[in-house]
């Protein structure tokens, strides 16, 4: 049998700002939609450490989780909310810490739908750019719907991030993208501009889809975790705990073929053990004192 001394991680880690505040009262974990770069956490960052009763925010981009240290009673969670709000992506608060939220499709439908369109539309106008027809700014009337509808089809996504980064006075990736479309309609470069929303829209699904995936791998090597560790009393007896509520430097019980629920080091026994969450390795491996 094997001893070994926990010590509990972190429930999040990655991007942490602290400011000077030293009261943290209370800490309150929220779901976060559309983080999915680090882009997303520098905005939430920005959007919150002004606040006034926010004293620590730290971020897990894999969980699309953000936790918030805060003082209840000058900022609430719905007063978080509102704020996340205002930057384009939606917070709901996630009522236990320790409470797995589940992974949903980051590629919907509706935008699935909104690419296809948009490519048919672009191919559409330039195939209807040939035919004679009364010219609309450069091209055709029947290719300057089409274009614009697979501009609007396209950029119905991107257009309220514009529209939010430029309240903030700040310029990222959408606003520049939204300008290259808007300078190319002026000039009549009608397909230029199509082509710039649809392959962008593209991009977006593209980014999407990949950080599903890594959550969802994440998530399922976290499953095989245990939830509960065996902490050895005071009296020499074994009480079994939930994870999160083991302390560091208590000692747990893992017996032989079992999982470790936590980081540790071993102080007693010999055996092998099941390291696959962290290392991927299907065989068990040899663990003794010290390791």
């Amino acid at each position: 049998m094997d001893c070994c001394t926990a010590v509990p991680a972190h429930e999040f880690d990655g991007y942490t700002m602290t400011p000077d505040s030293p009261n943290r009262p209370h800490t309150t974990r929220f779901h976060v939609e559309g983080m999915d770069c680090p882009d997303e956490i520098a905005v939430l960052l920005k959007c919150l450490r002004g606040a006034s009763g926010i004293s620590d925010l730290s971020f897990n981009l894999m969980a699309s989780t953000m936790a918030v240290t805060h003082d209840r009673s000058r900022v609430t969670p719905e007063n978080i909310v509102e704020r996340v709000a205002t930057t384009g992506m939606r917070a709901s608060v996630v009522n236990e810490l320790s409470q797995t939220r589940p992974v949903k499709p980051s590629v919907s439908r509706r935008s699935l739908m909104g690419c296809a369109f948009a490519g048919l539309a672009t191919a559409a106008g330039a195939g209807l750019s040939m035919l004679p027809a009364a010219t609309i700014h450069h091209t055709t009337w029947p290719a300057a719907i089409a274009y614009l509808s697979a501009i609007a089809a396209a950029w119905r996504f991107v257009l309220p991030k514009a529209v939010s980064a430029l309240r903030r006075f700040r310029l990222d990736m959408s606003v520049l993208m939204t300008i290259a479309v808007i300078g190319a309609v002026a000039l009549g470069q009608w397909l230029e501009a199509s082509t710039v929303a649809f392959l962008f829209m593209v991009s977006h699904l593209l980014e999407s889809w990949s950080v599903h995936r890594a959550r969802r791998a994440i998530l399922s090597l976290m499953e095989l975790s245990p939830p509960t560790a065996r902490v050895l009393t005071d009296d020499d007896g074994q009480e079994d705990r939930a994870v999160e509520k083991v302390v560091p430097g208590s000692r747990i019980l893992v017996r032989p073929g079992e999982k470790f629920p936590l980081d540790g080091r071993i102080i007693e026994g010999e055996t092998r053990v099941d390291q696959a969450p962290v290392t991927g390795e299907s065989v068990l491996v040899p663990k003794q004192p010290g390791d």
